[in-house]
């Protein structure tokens, strides 16, 4: 057995630089979940995420990500907060066994912050510093086919497509690709 270090005990705070914006990654906290609900309750949000990412999006839902999913979690779950407000999430799921050293990614941003370059400034952030703190030599991301954006986001921070997952994933009944991409931590920036 490889134990992991406690991320949330390790990773209190990251501040992020962005031209304009104060920006922030800061572990979630139970009072998060007005905030967290109102940014999360758009159906642009969930398109995109897990079905198991609710719309609507409303306070009990919160509660339950606050109380139950963010403390069972193996990885690392953080809130992205714009000037002081909740506006979006970022995370790390680590692999086990022999795929311990890889973590896959997932992020979301509230609508109303989108095109400002936040995700983009987060994810390099957030990467760099979780990486070694979870053990990881490799963080990938699953986009789904047709989220531009999120794949730019991830172009931006170094990651590159190792190729197509087809047929991978059914969303709202609509049957997907899922593009997949890595960054691992020996190669440049």
């Amino acid at each position: 057995m490889h134990p992991r270090p406690e991320p949330a005990a390790r990773f209190a705070r990251l501040a992020v630089e962005h031209p304009r914006l104060r920006i922030r990654v800061r572990p979630w906290q139970d009072a998060d979940a007005p905030a967290l609900a109102q940014a999360a309750d758009f159906a642009d949000v969930a398109r995109w995420l897990r079905d198991r990412f609710p719309h609507p999006y409303g306070i009990d839902d919160a509660r339950f990500f606050l109380g139950q999913v963010v403390p069972a979690s193996a990885g690392a779950i953080h809130a992205v907060e714009v000037e002081g407000e909740v506006a979006g999430g970022i995370g790390i799921d680590p692999g086990s066994d022999v795929y311990r050293i890889a973590g896959e990614l997932g992020y979301w941003l509230t609508p109303p912050r989108w095109g400002q370059g936040i995700m983009q400034r987060v994810v390099r952030h957030y990467i760099t510093a979780m990486a070694p703190v979870l053990g990881l030599r490799r963080v990938f991301a699953r986009v789904y086919e047709g989220n531009r954006a999120s794949m730019r986001v991830l172009e931006q921070c170094g990651f590159e497509r190792e190729g197509v997952e087809r047929r991978a994933l059914i969303k709202h009944g609509q049957i997907l690709d899922a593009h997949l991409y890595a960054r691992c931590f020996d190669d440049p920036d």
